[in-house]
């Protein structure tokens, strides 16, 4: 993983910043899924610098780290926009019932794989009994 560093030079302008492909990089997602983003009004789009390029900082990193993992966990765009936003109870409140109901969905995955195991030795048996 690089080095994704924050902290500010004497005239106020953010140090260490990154283009849009290291900050893809960095957080496993593509420059793609980083302009769709923007499109949605997820992450922030920075200002291009002199040399026209957009530079991100730390704190955009941080924010494509949440936004990635929580598409993951499969909350909905439009609830990671009101989560990112939300004060740090509200969202720690969030990432707590995120995390139940991931533990719920593995436990209904697991269930689901016993069954399936089930229908494959039925299977068997009956074609074993097809032999005879």
């Amino acid at each position: 993983m690089m080095n994704v560093l924050g902290g500010k030079l004497a005239g106020g302008r953010p140090k260490h910043m990154i283009t849009i492909g290291q900050l893809a990089a960095y957080a496993g997602v593509t420059i793609k899924a980083v302009r769709h983003y923007h499109q949605r009004g997820l992450l922030e789009e920075p200002p291009r610098d002199s040399s026209g390029y957009r530079r991100y900082s730390a704190e955009h990193a941080i924010d494509l780290v949440k936004i990635k993992t929580l598409a993951e966990a499969g909350v909905p765009l439009a609830r990671i926009r009101e989560l990112l936003a939300a004060e740090p109870d509200r969202f720690a409140e969030a990432i707590a019932e995120i995390d139940h109901n991931l533990r719920e969905r593995v436990e209904e995955l697991l269930r689901t794989r016993e069954r399936i195991a089930e229908l494959d030795v039925v299977s068997s048996v009956n074609a074993f009994l097809r032999v005879l």
